[in-house]
């Protein structure tokens, strides 16, 4: 196993304490911070050499990791040769110039000479790790010859100083850095030069480690270095150079000679602008020489005098001046040396001592307490304003008096006698309460407080006194007595329920609201304790401990709990404890108790209307709506027997959407909103409360007496108010307890039915328009949008065989243009309900288009599907409904995915493609479907309808081949003689059955029935070539005609016809608004409006076809 990795790790964290450590120790010291350079080479040597041992690195990193340890193995010898210097006082060489740069411009050049190859050019693997060969430039020697001369240097130095030193502890030092240097040398060169150059491979090279010895050596010496260079000269040099003072050495003559750091941070000068300077320089006073420095010249000690410095600014700082002569060796007078004291902060501490006397003096004048201080023999030797007030006299006249000159001798006495008790024992006295007489009579109650004087060495020399006037205090204390008279009056009188309690918790009274409230007598409950279970319930007595506990410890309590009465009554209550004290000291506690059971109840009332809103807030349905709403009102109201009912105004009918009921469990049927007490609340908008006994006697409520039955003993509904609007009602029954609900049961439900409104209302109205948004509005099937997206999602192997049929209502608009949209919807209306009639749960049955409907069945073949279309046209062709013309007929077309996926738009677009092929496969039929409705609706509104017919059939055909029409021209005029007043059909029969004269209007909605019948033709395509005919049957050949007031040839021929032989038929007929008449008066009138109303020429052809 190769260890080296780990030896080097190792190395690198000793290298890393010791240069810690050596920072700790001095940090301000250049000697240590040079060794911690050094330190920090060894450690970045072994960092490096960490990596280039390891044998899993590869030769490229290895190069890479020896290149940043060349920084400490390049430099090192520079911060060698550096320290040696500093430890050996070379001053000189270490403030020259040329030092720093020679001693660092080496090892920077060896380590970019390293980085670039010159140094060590590859790398050999080696059991160890990765090992150096060196390039074949000069520059390996060169490196060698700067590393071991800057070595060599040092050491010589080192050992140089050794020999001359005569520091015993400096010899010592010099010794262990020297014999560790030589040793660390000769191991590291033998290990990383020798052992290669003898081809011996088998020890690594170690000097990066075994630098660890030198480097033991030097920590030692920097760690004892504080011991080193202490000469005398030295010591006196630091001693005066480090004093906190400013001193000074003079010549003979008082010029400035020498000073120290201190003087210099002072005054502000440079210490080259003092030297030669007179000493006067520094201070401010004019007679400085003649008072001080003129004493010093002559050798006079000066001590402590005080005077202002003055510094290089211009700025006065208060010193104390001191001076001594200096004495050559033949006793003569060499030069004078000054220590000036800064006394900046004592002036300023004097000048506090002065402030601090006046604000005391400003306070014993100012306090309201009388203050005075007495010595021994009880004389007042200070007091203060307020003293010398109280006894009428100034303090002056009160200095060196006694009691006995203010107060009656009885009072004077006590004084002196307190007065002795304190000097003596040392003791004070407290607050001591007391009545004072003055001399002029007044009274007052004061409060004395006495306390020992004592002198700076704490011997007592009197006594100080404070006498604080409490004549108010003792008429409050009066005022408190009164006011403790009337608490207890108010204990009593309270509308709350209130205990009072000793320290301990033990009851010592309470009020009559607490019998009140509890049921307990003070008499029966005086001395218990309040948590010995009288009025806890079990699991509540610990709790009630730990509230007394809190009462007393915290001073007040509020808390919201359940306790019982006296019978056993358990009722929620609000609790609210304070502390009596009285002087400071704790009497007991007050607990006050609230029932809260109708706050509670309100609370647990208003938390169910919340989660009701909320829930109609949420996605849940309206079925789901009513079974929470039933579950919250039970939380506030006994809901055993409870059922919702809602009102639709539309069809004056009440139903039950949610009932709950112990005896009828059953669903209720619609109701009218007439015939019981749920409809009296709707109707009345106001709640109802019935009980047997009141349903009995109150005349008001007799109507309902069969209804509310026997076996209902009470019975409370409340109206669902949606603002003014009354949508329902709830109600709540018993058939087993009449006092179930009260009259505060009443409100509760009134106030909780108008949120319950709001919910149900928010929610029916979220599922109408949820409901609108995937239906038809007329239908109220499916829409398209609907039928898409179920298409897309069944359009999977899970629904196949999954089958559509795409259905077409034929004459919708046909119906539409003659009989109205109204009856357009009927039909559709109408065909919606066939369909659903006949139809599987899970089938998707939409409209899709005005008069396209289409049906989605899964999971059925094609087989069953044609069944399918089978059962609609059957149920169709069996239709009776009335009238005929809304009997559906449909075009049909079904397609059906059997396994091979086909997208919605290819199952849609081959639905409608058979469905159109089954349309024109049926045109036809379609077309005599409608021909025979209408002929059957005209027939049904006037029998002699299809008489008139044929018999226009066979005058008009006669007609027609007199003037020689073709063959086509007879085929369509047949057709008009039979359906030329189609278009009564959309004429009410209040107009086209009435027996006397029409109005205006009346008149002008019958002359719209040509252009209905044009309508009703021009969309059937076998109708259609007569159109035109129809719509100009009323035209007259004068213009005056109508609905175009087309004139003469303008006119078709077959409608001038029609003109004719229809007026000559209707003539001789009975109508219920005429007679007819005989047939020469009808062929007299034809004759007489020829030209006018009719064709002159067909008239002449038309009475010679008749007469023959």
């Amino acid at each position: 196993m190769n260890i080296l990795p780990f030896l080097h790790f190792f190395a690198f964290l000793v290298y890393s304490y010791l240069l810690v450590l050596v920072l700790w120790k001095n940090p301000k010291s250049w000697l240590n911070r040079v060794c911690a350079a050094l330190l920090a080479c060894f450690a970045l040597w072994n960092f490096g050499y960490i990596f280039v041992h390891n044998l899993n690195v590869s030769k490229d990193s290895a190069m890479l990791f020896r290149n940043i340890g060349s920084i400490g193995w390049g430099s090192f010898a520079s911060f060698v040769l550096w320290f040696v210097l500093i430890f050996t006082e070379k001053k000189k060489i270490l403030k020259s110039k040329l030092f720093y740069p020679f001693i660092f411009i080496l090892p920077l050049l060896f380590i970019y000479k390293q980085w670039t190859g010159f140094l060590i050019a590859d790398h050999i693997k080696r059991p160890w790790g990765w090992v150096g060969v060196w390039s074949g430039s000069i520059w390996p020697y060169l490196y060698y010859l700067y590393y071991l001369s800057f070595i060599a240097i040092g050491l010589y130095l080192i050992f140089n100083f050794k020999k001359k030193t005569k520091e015993i502890v400096r010899e010592k030092q010099a010794g262990i850095i020297f014999v560790t240097g030589v040793v660390s040398l000769i191991l590291g060169t033998f290990t990383e030069v020798v052992l290669p150059k003898l081809n011996i491979r088998t020890i690594p090279p170690l000097a990066s480690v075994t630098t660890l010895i030198w480097a033991g050596g030097l920590v030692y010496a920097i760690a004892k270095y504080k011991f080193m260079v202490i000469t005398p000269a030295v010591a006196a040099e630091n001693i005066i150079s480090t004093m906190a003072d400013s001193l000074g050495l003079l010549d003979r003559e008082g010029n400035i000679v020498s000073v120290n750091k201190a003087t210099l941070d002072l005054s502000g000068y440079r210490k080259s602008e003092l030297e030669g300077k007179s000493v006067e320089v520094f201070f401010a006073e004019k007679d400085f020489k003649s008072t001080l420095l003129d004493k010093a010249i002559k050798g006079e000690i000066i001590r402590n005098y005080e005077l202002d410095f003055k510094t290089k600014t211009g700025d006065n700082i208060p010193v104390v001046f001191s001076s001594s002569t200096i004495m050559d060796e033949a006793g003569g007078m060499a030069g004078i040396v000054c220590i000036v004291k800064d006394i900046t902060e004592r002036k300023k501490a004097e000048d506090m001592l002065r402030e601090e006397e006046k604000l005391f003096n400003t306070f014993m004048d100012n306090i309201s307490d009388s203050i005075y201080f007495k010595d021994k023999k009880k004389r007042f030797v200070r007091v203060n304003r307020a003293k010398a007030e109280h006894s009428g006299v100034t303090p002056k006249e009160m200095i060196g008096k006694t009691d006995f000159d203010f107060l009656p001798k009885e009072i004077a006495i006590k004084s002196f006698a307190d007065d002795e008790l304190v000097m003596e024992s040392g003791r004070s006295i407290v607050d001591k309460i007391e009545k004072i007489i003055r001399l002029d009579k007044r009274e007052n109650w004061v409060s004395v407080t006495k306390v020992p004087w004592y002198d700076k060495e704490g011997k007592i020399i009197g006594t100080i006194g404070i006498t604080r006037d409490i004549t108010e205090r003792k008429k409050a204390e009066e005022v408190l007595l009164k006011s403790q008279q009337e608490f207890v009056s108010l204990f009593k009188s309270s509308p709350e329920a209130l205990v009072y309690l000793d320290e301990k918790g033990n009851i010592i009274d309470i009020n009559p609201r607490f019998t009140e409230l509890f049921g307990y007598t003070l008499e029966e409950i005086k001395g218990r304790n309040i948590d010995d279970g009288m009025i806890h319930p079990p699991n509540k007595i610990e709790e009630g401990k730990d509230l007394v506990k809190m009462a007393l410890s915290k001073g007040y309590l509020n808390y919201e709990t359940i306790r019982k009465k006296k019978d056993g009554t358990l009722f929620p209550v609000s609790i609210s404890g304070s502390r009596v004290m009285l002087e400071g000291k704790l009497q007991g506690t007050i607990g006050m108790y609230r029932d809260i059971t109708e706050r509670k109840q309100d609370e647990k009332l208003h938390q169910a209307l919340y989660n009701i809103s909320k829930a109609a807030n949420s996605a849940i349905s309206l079925d789901q709506l009513y079974p929470l709403i039933h579950h919250e009102l039970s939380n506030v109201i006994d809901t055993t027997n409870f059922y919702i009912a809602l009102v639709d105004r539309e069809e004056d009918k009440i139903s039950f959407p949610y009932n709950i009921d112990n005896v009828k469990p059953v669903h209720l049927p619609r109701t009218t909103t007439h015939s019981s007490l749920v409809a009296q609340v709707i109707r009345t908008g106001k709640p109802i409360f019935v009980n047997q006994e009141m349903i009995q006697e109150e005349k008001t409520l007799m109507e309902f007496k069969e209804w509310f039955g026997t076996l209902r003993k009470v019975w409370l509904g409340a109206p669902l108010k949606v603002e003014d609007k009354t949508i329902g009602a709830i109600v709540v029954q018993s058939y087993t307890s009449p006092d179930l609900y009260s009259e505060k049961d009443i409100q509760l439900l009134e106030f909780a039915s108008s949120q319950i409104a709001i919910a149900i209302e928010r929610k029916s109205t979220e599922e109408r328009i949820k409901h609108l948004s995937f239906h038809d509005s007329l239908t109220d099937l499916y829409n398209r949008a609907y039928f898409e997206e179920e298409l897309k999602r069944m359009n999977n192997p899970r629904y196949y065989p999954l089958s559509i049929i795409s259905l077409d209502v034929n004459g919708l608009e046909v119906i539409n243009d003659t009989f109205g949209h109204d009856q357009g919807d009927k039909l559709l209306q109408h065909l919606a309900s066939l369909l659903t009639s006949i139809s599987r749960k899970g089938d998707i049955i939409a409209r899709v288009g005005g008069d396209e409907f289409a049906i989605l069945l899964p999971s059925t073949s094609s087989p069953a599907t044609l069944d399918f279309c089978e059962r609609i046209r059957k149920v169709c062709l069996e239709d009776n409904i009335e009238p005929a013309y809304l009997r559906v007929n449909l075009a049909l077309g079904h397609v059906t995915q059997e396994g091979e996926y086909k997208n919605i738009k290819t199952l849609l677009k081959e639905a409608d493609q058979k469905m159109y092929q089954d349309k024109l496969f049926n045109e036809k039929s379609r077309e005599k479907h409608l021909l025979d409705s209408f002929q059957l609706v005209l027939a049904e509104r006037d029998p002699h309808t299809e008489d008139h017919a044929r018999r226009l059939q066979e005058l008009a055909l006669a007609f027609g081949k007199r003037i020689g029409l073709a063959e086509y021209q007879l085929n369509n005029l047949k057709l008009l003689a039979l359906l030329h007043d189609i278009g009564k059909i959309g004429i009410p029969d209040s107009i086209l059955f009435k027996t006397y004269t029409l109005t205006l209007s009346e008149w002008k909605k019958m002359k719209e029935h040509p252009r209905i019948g044009y309508r009703m033709a021009k969309n059937i395509p076998d109708f259609a070539p007569i159109a035109q005919e129809i719509l100009h049957h009323h035209e007259h050949w004068d213009g005056n005609g109508y609905p175009e007031g087309l004139k003469g040839e303008k006119i078709p021929l077959l409608s001038r016809i029609i003109s004719i032989v229809d007026a000559y038929d209707v003539m001789q007929s009975r109508r219920p608004y005429k007679g007819s008449i005989t047939k020469a008066k009808a062929l007299k009138e034809i004759k007489k409006y020829a030209g006018t109303q009719f064709d002159p020429q067909l008239v002449k052809i038309f009475l010679k076809i008749v007469k023959t």
